[in-house]
């Protein structure tokens, strides 16, 4: 038993969380829509209810039925998904393919939601665009544990 030579075997078993990665799918949001409806009642309840003439109380109706009407497609039409990989970094979708982003530290975190504000580069026909925007991801936009999987990952990575 002392001459023997034993081979030993050591299985390494890695969890699945261990992987750095994160791929989230923003949804339409239920309560920004209702938010959305609430104020453009209340500017319309307030146009109808001042002391202007008539012809102005209608075209102000107007322009907030028009408001809304764009804001309304204009939520409608977006999907995002934001993907995180410790190989690729930050990178967001808008229904085509992925976009590398980095996240600004004016990005803000809340429970209700996030401003999450990025900057990203574009190629025109000679050059690279830096182009900057915001984001606005309710907190019903994604599942609880997806939004704070969201929150954890900035908050370790990218705003610190």
């Amino acid at each position: 038993m002392c001459g023997e030579k034993r081979q030993v075997k050591f299985t390494i078993v890695m969890h699945k969380d261990h992987h750095d990665t994160l791929l989230l799918t923003v949804k339409h949001s239920v309560l920004l829509k209702h938010l959305l409806v609430f104020s453009h009642i209340l500017a319309l309840l307030a146009s109808l209810g001042n002391g202007l003439p008539l012809t102005i109380k209608i075209s102000l109706c107007i322009l907030i039925g028009i408001s809304f009407r764009r804001a309304a497609r204009c939520l409608s039409g977006t999907n995002y998904t934001i993907s995180y990989s410790e190989t690729l970094g930050w990178r967001l979708s808008e229904g085509d393919g992925f976009t590398s982003i980095s996240i600004l530290k004016s990005t803000v975190l809340t429970t209700m939601g996030l401003l999450l504000h990025i900057e990203y580069q574009v190629q025109d026909r000679f050059r690279w665009f830096e182009h900057k925007k915001t984001i606005l991801i309710l907190n019903d936009a994604l599942s609880e544990k997806d939004y704070r999987r969201l929150m954890v990952k900035l908050r370790t990575t990218a705003i610190k």
